[in-house]
């Protein structure tokens, strides 16, 4: 018998979110990679960040379909996209505790970033409770 993987789509979505490592059982999975069209999953538990990030999501789009990539970031991302990434992060109240995790370039593309997550100093009004975690940061993809 072949073993089933409960999946929900993300692609239909269009809001910025993270899928933070959980073995919940469930798998988010996302069309990431610009014109690539890639399909990736995660397992854990997904928050929607859009409320409280919705210009960096725009600024996330901008950057990945502009000069540098003109929307084919689909082989892994550099320490300068990583750095863009981290600045934007922490220009937002509700996305500072989150930073690029530097050992996953190559396997991040574009709407598909993986990221750490460190315990906020005070209260995140969506994120609670949760210690340092793994997680990746989402959105819909720019193709």
């Amino acid at each position: 018998m072949k073993e089933s993987k409960t999946q929900i789509e993300l692609f239909e979505t269009e809001e910025i979110g993270i899928i933070i490592s959980f073995a919940s059982g469930v798998f988010y999975s996302n069309q990431v990679g610009g014109y690539s069209n890639l399909h990736f999953s995660y397992q854990g538990i997904y928050a929607s960040l859009h409320n409280f990030a919705f210009t960096i999501e725009k600024q996330f789009n901008t950057y990945f379909t502009g000069k540098k990539w003109k929307g084919h970031c689909s082989d892994g991302i550099d320490e300068e996209d990583a750095d863009f990434i981290d600045n934007l992060l922490q220009d937002s109240y509700t996305t500072k505790f989150l930073k690029v995790d530097q050992n996953k370039l190559k396997d991040s593309c574009e709407a598909w970033i993986y990221v750490k997550g460190v315990r906020p100093k005070e209260e995140i009004p969506i994120i609670k409770g949760f210690e340092d975690f793994e997680a990746v940061l989402t959105w819909q993809n720019s193709d």
